[in-house]
């Protein structure tokens, strides 16, 4: 797995040069082999594993013939038109790389695109800055230590630093509690910090600066694409262009197979000049029709000539110990199918030599299936009353399953309303009785490029950015170690901006979740798979596992540190996991239990100096 880890410092204080030589010396004394992507006197970036085309190191070279810093992580040029074809990697040459300089890092958000993270010493001014790309997908987080400032990708790297203070920061682990997909710098460590997604820090001296670089709410009310069949046409051929992109460096892929998303990423695939030798997998259940979509992905892969592996998903395969020394991280994220699945997915990899594994994720956020469609009144609050108003109230009634007359009740409603976006109104866990009430009252600043205050962008359009937001680490959903890149084609800047730019009344075409995208790709997928409305879930097969592992998970939770520091109800999650109640509590259950595996095995790194 590719891996980066920097050391920035002020190289006129001897005292954090002389910290700076004993971190980089603990840190080539490890198990791992770190190669140099750019030495100056106050920044140090190393790198391990780097495969070029892949994930590797792009040195920003000035016009004076030196390099001034580097581009970690994977990194594409911007075309100038939506409808262009995009080369497979960057190449940054002395124009490029001093139109980064000259914009302190704005141009790499401008020109480029991709999964980097870009560290530059300006040596005149003694300042070093940092530029994490906008979708967020390859980490960035930061911890200091006597003057130096550590920047690392994978927790695992600094996880044995017993110089480091990496005490727990209990008041934050219950905001992720309460706060499910909680977007924030700070982290559950009290001294990590993470830069977020499109924001460049700059440091010089004891200064530090961050700054938004990118603008998805300016971008959204830009440029907007109002025509149907252009809008269509441009999707399509943006969702191409990605997955094109991001597959032209390997030869042999996986592929994660199920819905709708991942069934536009093969047809993408498929349709390359030069494809990769590509293998499909597909996970089900037995006993359970909302777990199982092997009638819609033979279609897929019959219609595309792709081999197939089907994977039986069973809870008596599943290691529950395994949920006590998960990977370590700043954040509590989602361990199920890391702990069930991921030597299923390595041992394909393995089996198929292939170099990647690609997936739809993203499709929900990006093509838009919304919970509640805001269509109509976007429509009316951007364009006013029209002919077509009374089309898309109609339907907003298709999707959501409701009366005309409900849907045309909800347009008014949400136009008349002044009430503020919320991000966290639908979270189960905010309101769940299982949730210690101690817990900090809402977050009031999601501190992220998504601004909810911003009143020239309608309801519907704010749910379409937030959701969009919420992205994947780089990591994926693997237990480390791992030698397979995860990549998730439709998580791409070009593809984002331009859906940011499509109003959603068209995103819902023909009153269907995702209606554009399958208008788009009607022409290259099976009918049954473009028609197709019901979504796989795994409710069932949890319902079923939190069934038979009740024991475990009631003594895991209530002998655990979220009890000991009483963020949950002891006696409410006694009784829930003592008999079935718990089975109806399946999404909370399950986050407890993610968030209890994170401090159990974070909390082993707890060495506070």
């Amino acid at each position: 797995m590719y891996r980066y880890i920097a050391l920035s410092w002020d190289h006129t204080i001897p005292a954090a040069a002389s910290a700076a030589g004993m971190i980089a010396a603990r840190i080539n004394a490890g198990p791992l082999t770190w190669d140099t992507a750019f030495d100056s006197p106050g920044l140090l970036v190393l790198h391990t594993d780097p495969k070029e085309g892949c994930m590797q190191a792009y040195p920003i070279i000035g016009k004076d013939g030196r390099q001034r810093g580097v581009v970690t992580g994977k990194l594409f040029d911007r075309p100038t038109a939506d409808d262009q074809p995009m080369a497979p990697n960057a190449h940054l040459d002395m124009a490029q790389s001093q139109r980064i300089l000259d914009s302190r890092g704005q141009a790499l958000v401008d020109h480029h695109w991709g999964r980097y993270v870009a560290f530059v010493h300006d040596e005149q001014q003694n300042e070093r800055w940092v530029v994490r790309d906008p979708i967020g997908q390859f980490s960035c987080h930061y911890i200091p230590h006597q003057g130096v400032d550590i920047f690392f990708s994978d927790m695992e790297t600094i996880a044995n630093f017993e110089f480091l203070d990496l005490s727990l920061d209990w008041e934050n682990i219950g905001l992720y509690l309460k706060y499910l997909f909680l977007i924030r710098s700070s982290t559950c460590y009290k001294k990590v910090t993470q830069l977020m997604p499109g924001e460049r820090l700059s440091i010089m001296g004891d200064k530090r600066i961050i700054e938004q670089l990118w603008d998805p709410a300016t971008i959204s009310q830009t440029n907007m694409i109002e025509d149907v069949e252009e809008a269509a046409r441009l999707l399509r051929t943006m969702t191409m262009n990605c997955v094109a992109a991001w597959a032209g460096n390997y030869e042999r892929i996986l592929h994660r197979i199920g819905g709708l998303d991942s069934s536009i990423v093969l047809a993408c695939l498929t349709q390359m000049d030069n494809p990769p030798d590509i293998t499909c997998f597909t996970y089900y259940t037995t006993g359970a029709l909302d777990g199982d979509e092997r009638i819609y992905v033979r279609m897929a892969t019959e219609h595309m000539g792709v081999s197939l592996f089907e994977q039986e998903r069973s809870i008596s395969k599943i290691n529950m110990a395994r949920f006590k020394n998960v990977y370590h991280s700043p954040i509590p994220e989602n361990y199920f199918h890391a702990v069930e699945l991921s030597d299923f997915e390595c041992d394909l990899a393995k089996k198929t030599r292939a170099q990647a594994s690609f997936t739809g994720i993203g499709g929900d956020q990006v093509y838009m299936a919304p919970v509640q469609n805001h269509g109509p009144s976007d429509h009316i609050k951007t364009k006013g009353i029209n002919i077509n108003t009374f089309k898309y109230i109609i339907e907003s009634a298709q999707i959501q399953n409701i009366s005309i007359w409900k849907s045309l009740k909800n347009t008014l409603f949400d136009f008349f309303s002044e009430k503020k976006f919320d991000a966290h109104i639908n979270n189960k866990l905010t309101n769940s009785p299982l949730i210690s009430q101690n817990i900090a009252e809402p977050i009031k600043n999601i501190e992220h490029w998504f601004d909810s205050d911003n009143q020239k962008i309608p309801n519907g359009k704010k749910h379409h950015l937030y959701f969009c937001s919420l992205s994947l680490d780089y990591r994926g959903l693997f237990l480390p170690p791992h030698h397979v890149t995860p990549v998730d084609p439709i998580m791409s800047q070009p593809l984002l901006e331009l859906c940011f730019r499509i109003p959603t009344w068209l995103l819902a075409k023909n009153g269907m979740q995702r209606g554009l995208a399958r208008y788009a790709f009607a022409e290259h997928l099976p009918r049954e798979i473009i028609c197709r409305e019901s979504k796989s879930s795994a409710v069932s097969y949890y319902k079923n596992l939190i069934s038979k592992e009740r024991v475990f998970l009631r003594n895991y939770l209530m002998e655990g540190f979220l009890s000991k520091n009483k963020l949950i109800n002891h006696e409410l999650i006694d009784k829930y996991l003592s008999d079935d109640k718990a089975i109806s509590e399946v999404p909370i259950i399950s986050a407890l239990i993610n968030i209890e595996s994170w401090t159990q095995s974070n909390s082993k790194l707890q060495h506070s100096i």
